[in-house]
């Protein structure tokens, strides 16, 4: 899998889904987004619901899927 990149030093695309780790070491499915030129993360899967805007550290780009 790539290495976790820094949320400092590039973002993916908006509205992308990627890999995020949070700062309490949390990993979700997440898509950054703008509203009101804020940048926030919308939780595509994970046990905690909803967007946040901060807490966010890294992310990856997700693997690709299976080939069957």
């Amino acid at each position: 899998m790539n290495e976790w990149i820094s949320v400092e030093d590039r973002l993916p695309e908006l509205e992308t889904n990627v890999l995020v780790i949070t700062k309490y070491d949390d990993i979700y499915i997440a898509f950054p987004n703008k509203f009101k030129d804020k940048l926030y993360w919308d939780i595509v899967c994970g046990c905690q619901e909803g967007s946040w805007t901060q807490d966010v550290t890294h992310w990856q780009p997700l693997p690709a899927r299976p080939n069957e």
